[in-house]
């Protein structure tokens, strides 16, 4: 038997969280007699169902962190030609999302119109595709969440919340 095939499968069954015992495996398909054909549709299809797991993480972490989902800011749709200055390259990296792994934080200024909030848009959606969990807010509504809690003395509450995902926009 493919010692590959056995590796996929296993893969497969990690990501939908099925805890599967690796020497069971071939053990039962040397027991059932099972064809390298037969495991090849096993693989294909734990795969597939692993697929459309990891679809549905990043539809649920795309639609909870708020980002505008109608027409979506992604780094492939935007134009780097109009951004010029000494950070050029800087921005052209931002998909390897260096920042979220190094802790940092990243402060897009420039004037109106030049893509700051498409870049923002674009890293947290790279975030959520990622599987890290990305929030969307403007800062009026940032101001007035933490006057609300300031009034009701539940600043820490509120700041629990802000601090829970990896890209806060």
């Amino acid at each position: 038997m493919n010692e590959n095939i056995f590796e996929q499968i296993t893969a497969s069954a990690k990501i939908l969280g099925i805890d599967l015992y690796t020497a069971a495996l071939p053990q039962f398909a040397f027991e059932q007699n099972m064809s390298e054909e037969s495991l090849s549709v096993l693989a294909q299809t734990m795969e597939h169902l692993a697929k459309l797991k990891n679809q549905s993480v990043v539809e649920t972490l795309l639609r909870l962190s708020r980002l505008p989902q109608k027409s979506p800011k992604t780094f492939e749709n935007f134009d780097f030609t109009r951004i010029h200055g000494k950070s050029i390259e800087h921005l052209k990296n931002l998909p390897a999302l260096t920042a979220i792994h190094a802790h940092r934080n990243l402060a897009f200024i420039g004037p109106h119109g030049v893509g700051k909030t498409h870049l923002a848009c674009a890293y947290g959606r790279a975030c959520c595709e990622k599987k890290m969990k990305a929030y969307f807010l403007k800062a009026s509504e940032l101001n007035e969440r933490l006057n609300n809690a300031r009034r009701l003395d539940r600043t820490g509450s509120m700041i629990d919340f802000l601090v829970k995902p990896s890209c806060l926009i």
